[in-house]
């Protein structure tokens, strides 16, 4: 969300609002394996260098981008593919 600016506030905007297309150079990709199925959302967290993920396989998972290591933390989803528990 953005908000206009005054004397008492600056203009302010929630960086995961900015949606923009962005060009990753190929020695700066990586290819991260994990999931058991297909993935259908991404989150980065600039600040940590984290990548957050979620798949069809019913998993989140949390990826360390400074060497494209899984984290420990993977979380399973409550509902499966289908709507079913």
């Amino acid at each position: 969300t953005a908000s206009a600016p005054s004397d008492d506030h600056p203009a302010q905007a929630n960086p995961m609002d900015i949606d923009t297309n962005i060009e990753i150079p190929a020695e700066k990709a990586s290819v991260l394996k994990g999931h058991d199925s297909e993935v259908f959302i991404c989150a980065w967290n600039p600040m940590q260098d984290l990548l957050a993920s979620g798949s069809g396989d019913s998993t989140a998972r949390i990826w360390h981008m400074e060497d494209s290591q899984q984290r420990e933390i993977i979380l399973k989803h409550c509902i499966h593919r289908g709507g079913q528990e």
